[in-house]
């Protein structure tokens, strides 16, 4: 078989593959689509754990709550999934909050080291800085 020949059989397989994955929805990025659905699954995730406020991100691809042990719980989309941890002040290397509602948060956490958020009023970032300032203390 000529080189020519398998070239083109190899970029069209290619490209066939690459059409159904994105005609089948996995190439859909996760988003959050209300309060209820992000803290069920952080409840599968965590039973143990009382979720009070939360604070979702205009992306709607993260959340944040504010546990009754002090701690926080985190959602996040990657991909097509939602990653999920439960963190406290020790687990965070930096948070820097921006105007208008912007904030960097970088974990020690390797498999999930920096996120960058945007929340509709810069409050909420506050918030998120408050919550993770407490959970030093608990």
């Amino acid at each position: 078989m000529p080189l020519e020949v398998l070239v083109v059989m190899v970029v069209v397989g290619i490209a066939i593959v690459i059409a159904a994955v994105a005609f089948s929805g996995l190439s859909r990025g996760a988003r959050i689509d209300s309060e209820g659905q992000i803290r069920r699954r952080l409840s599968d995730d965590f039973p143990e754990v009382v979720l009070r406020d939360g604070l979702i991100t205009s992306d709607r691809r993260t959340a944040f709550f504010r546990c009754g042990d002090g701690r926080v719980a985190i959602a996040t989309a990657l991909g097509s999934r939602f990653v999920t941890r439960l963190i406290d002040a020790r687990q965070v290397r930096r948070l820097e909050l921006g105007e208008a509602g912007e904030a960097t948060l970088e974990l020690r956490d390797f498999t999930l080291a920096r996120m960058r958020l945007g929340f509709d009023e810069a409050a909420e970032a506050r918030r998120l800085s408050q919550w993770l300032e407490a959970s030093d203390h608990a």
